[in-house]
């Protein structure tokens, strides 16, 4: 896998894996521990530390700047 994306599996994954919570949080879904579960994060705790590495800031802030728009 990663001589063909650059990735490990799991970066590949958790990637996938945001993108899926951020789709969500834009159809005004609110819930971090529900969306996390939906996406297949079993622990929110590792559900937030693998968010903020990837879009550089908390679910929640992301939440309030998308309500922003």
């Amino acid at each position: 896998m990663k001589s063909k994306t650059g990735k490990a599996i799991m970066d590949f994954i958790n990637e996938d894996r945001v993108y899926k919570v951020v789709q969500l949080f834009k159809d005004g879904n609110t819930n971090v521990q529900a969306v996390a579960e939906m996406c297949g994060f079993h622990d929110v705790k590792t559900f937030r530390e693998t968010f903020k590495r990837k879009m550089q800031m908390p679910p929640k802030q992301y939440m309030i700047k998308l309500q922003e728009k």
